[in-house]
C-alpha cells in the first residue's frame, strides 16, 4: 500500500510549514467564512449535525469543526443543520422555508451541474476533454474562478474523493509540480499549486515506480482513477481537475457581513430576513416557484 515517506515525517510541525500553508490557504482567522446563500429557505442535503438552542456564530463554528460546506440556521428555536455539501446546480435539494437561512461556502450563484462537491473538501469539475499542457489547463480552470485541484493533505480522503470523479482507467491533471533543482541527481520535491512543499503534508499517494522526473518536462502531477498520484509530461494532452475557490470573509465594515451576534443568539440580518419572509410571500413564490413549490411546514 502507499506509504508517508520517512524524510518527510519530521517536517510536518515546523515552523515554515506552518507559515507556508497559513499562507496557502484563506487568509482569515478563525472559521472558514459561510456566506448567505439563500433567504427563507433550507439545504434538505444529507446532515452532518442538527443542534438545537445554538447561535449562528455557534453554528457556524459547528459546521467548520465538522468540515462542512453548508448549515441552515433558524433563529425561531435557534437550531442549526449542519450540510455535508452545497447546493449545487438547480438547487434540486433546497426547499422553502420561512424559518431559516441558508449559508454555504459558496454564497454566491450556485455551482453549476457539471460541478461536484466531495464532501468535506470542496467542490470540483472535472474536464474531460484534454488540455494541450498544463498552462492551458490552469487557464481554463482560473476563468470558472477555480485553479487546478489540491491533492496534498494528511489523509487519502481527498485523493480517494477525487479519484471517485474519474471514470474508471482515466487520469487528470492536478495542482501538484516538480520543483526545479540545479542538482539533476538530487532527490526530487514538489510544490503544491498554493506554493506549499509537498514535505509539509502527510500522505502520499504515489503509484509504483513513481514519482517520475527524468527530463526536463516531466514534473507534472496526474490522479487516477484509483487514487494514486503518477507524474508526467507538462506539455502532455490530459483531462483536469478543477477545484472551485471560496471566497474568503470580508470584514463587516465591507457591508458582506451584515449585523453582529445580540442577546439571543439573533442577528439583525435574522430579524429583517423573517420580516422579509413573511411581508413577501406572494412575491417569493412569485420570483421562485419552484422552491416554493417544496416549502416545508
Amino acid at each position: 500500500m502507499w506509504t508517508v515517506a520517512p524524510w518527510t515525517l519530521g517536517q510536518l510541525s515546523s515552523p515554515e510549514c506552518s507559515q507556508l500553508l497559513r499562507r496557502g490557504s484563506q487568509k482569515q482567522s478563525g472559521a472558514p467564512y459561510f456566506g448567505l446563500a439563500a433567504r427563507c429557505a433550507r439545504s434538505q442535503h444529507s446532515q452532518l449535525a442538527m443542534v438545537d438552542d445554538v447561535t449562528r456564530r455557534q453554528c457556524e463554528l459547528l459546521a467548520a469543526r465538522k468540515e462542512a460546506l453548508a448549515f441552515s440556521y433558524s433563529s425561531r428555536g435557534r437550531q442549526c443543520l449542519v450540510n455535508a455539501c452545497p447546493e449545487i446546480g438547480a438547487r434540486a435539494s433546497l426547499a422553502a422555508d420561512r424559518r431559516f437561512l441558508y449559508y454555504s461556502r459558496y454564497p454566491g450563484r450556485a455551482p453549476g451541474d457539471s460541478w461536484q462537491c466531495v464532501a468535506g473538501e470542496g467542490v470540483f469539475r472535472l474536464q474531460l476533454r484534454p488540455a494541450r499542457n498544463v498552462s492551458e489547463a490552469s487557464r481554463a480552470c482560473a476563468r470558472r474562478g477555480a485553479r487546478l485541484a489540491h491533492v496534498a493533505a494528511a489523509s487519502s480522503r481527498r485523493s480517494l474523493g477525487l479519484a471517485a470523479l474519474l471514470p474508471p482507467g482515466r487520469r487528470a491533471l492536478v495542482g501538484l509540480r516538480a520543483v526545479e533543482h540545479g542538482n539533476h541527481s538530487a532527490r526530487p520535491s514538489f510544490q503544491t499549486v498554493t506554493g506549499v512543499p509537498l514535505s509539509c503534508y502527510l500522505y502520499r499517494a504515489w503509484a509504483p515506480r513513481h514519482p517520475r522526473t527524468t527530463g526536463p518536462d516531466n514534473g507534472c502531477v496526474t490522479l487516477d482513477s484509483s487514487g494514486r498520484w503518477r507524474t508526467t509530461r507538462c506539455a502532455q494532452r490530459h483531462a483536469f481537475l478543477c477545484e472551485l475557490l471560496p471566497p474568503e470573509r470580508r470584514s463587516a465594515s465591507s457591508g458582506a457581513v451584515k449585523g453582529d451576534l445580540t442577546a439571543g443568539g439573533i442577528t439583525s440580518e435574522d430579524v429583517t430576513v423573517l420580516d422579509y419572509c413573511s411581508k413577501n410571500d406572494s412575491l417569493l413564490r412569485k420570483k421562485e416557484p419552484d422552491l416554493w413549490a417544496k416549502e416545508l411546514k
